[in-house]
């Protein structure tokens, strides 16, 4: 296995990367499955290294059918891409805010933390070998209120930021050749 992965912090605890993995097919079909900076949750894969300009990101929902499902067991291992996210805000101004009970831990208060513009590193992985597929940078764009908010958060400091999310079109055009086979 390449040790190119560990390139992108989101995925450098990543227990994705396996030779029991899927493999790669140029041709496609190819599942993916992901990994992201989310301030530290443990269910999530936390970055070995997070940086301070590392800004909380919810989760990307990719097109049903596109991530292991029912018919593969929900497998991390049908999978033959990953796709590691990080983002950089880019910008101060508030575009909106997210609400968390108990960030620090329990008997905490509700907490706001703002989401702000950001620039949405990508780099997609063969999760067999580890060798990058392709990279690729998108802008926060969607303004929608619930999108950029994380399911949960933990671990929080009131200096954090959540990065405004890109457009999910935007997004699936850029995965689309690799879900369905053509290069990028």
């Amino acid at each position: 296995m390449e040790e190119g992965w560990k390139r992108n912090r989101a995925c450098a605890a990543s227990k994705a990367f396996t030779g029991q993995a899927a493999t790669y097919r140029r041709s496609g079909p190819n599942l993916f499955t992901q990994e992201w900076f989310n301030g530290g949750y443990t269910a999530v894969p936390t970055p070995e290294f997070p940086r301070d300009d590392d800004a909380l990101l919810a989760k990307v929902f990719l097109p049903d059918g596109w991530e292991p499902g029912p018919r593969e067991g929900y497998q991390v291992t049908a999978a033959a891409l990953v796709l590691c996210h990080t983002a950089t805000p880019s910008g101060k101004r508030r575009v909106a805010t997210c609400e968390f009970r108990d960030i620090g831990g329990p008997g905490s208060h509700t907490s706001t933390v703002p989401v702000v513009p950001a620039t949405h590193h990508f780099e997609v992985y063969a999760s067999k070998s580890g060798r990058l597929v392709t990279s690729f940078d998108l802008s926060g764009t969607d303004r929608d209120q619930a999108a950029p908010c994380p399911d949960s958060a933990h671990w929080v400091s009131r200096l954090d930021v959540i990065a405004q999310p890109p457009s999910r079109r935007a997004l699936v055009d850029r995965l689309q050749p690799l879900r369905d086979g053509v290069t990028p």
